[in-house]
């Protein structure tokens, strides 16, 4: 009986290795939600501006006509992985202009205005005017640190 009861905390010792060792079920890679940005922007002399910064490193200025109204808000879409920032703005002929910034690292991404699409690593400076026949969007690449 003896012999028994020494055996216990050896076989209790296999178990654990035995369980450690095995390999562990599979599971869903958690969803990561993406960086939003800090959000600033007003009115100078009829010219409006966002500016969009990341800690990740990114900053985006948007300079814009549409003085009447912009808004701007940030939300996370979990199912592509990227903070979507969407802005309405409104010029001072009424007109409601909809763009917004996609990002998934905060170090890159897009600003889509008037359904075009504009590369935020090749251009992080916008200027867009909205009065005349056509939507004229402007685009540089600034140091803005």
């Amino acid at each position: 009986m003896k012999t028994r009861l020494r055996r216990i905390p050896s076989l209790v010792l296999v178990m654990v290795f035995i369980t450690a060792c095995s390999k562990a079920t599979p599971t869903e890679t958690p969803v990561v939600d993406a960086p939003a940005p800090n959000m600033a922007g007003g009115v100078y002399q009829q010219a409006g501006y966002q500016v969009f910064h990341w800690i990740q490193g990114l900053t985006v200025l948007v300079w814009h006509d549409m003085v009447q109204s912009s808004v701007c808000s940030g939300s996370t879409t979990t199912s592509k992985g990227e903070n979507i920032t969407t802005c309405s703005s409104v010029n001072s002929d009424g007109e409601t202009f909809d763009w917004q910034i996609e990002t998934s690292d905060g170090m890159g991404g897009r600003l889509t205005f008037n359904g075009i699409n504009y590369d935020l690593v090749s251009n992080n400076v916008f200027t867009i005017s909205t009065q005349g026949e056509t939507v004229l969007v402007k685009m540089f690449k600034r140091d803005l640190s």
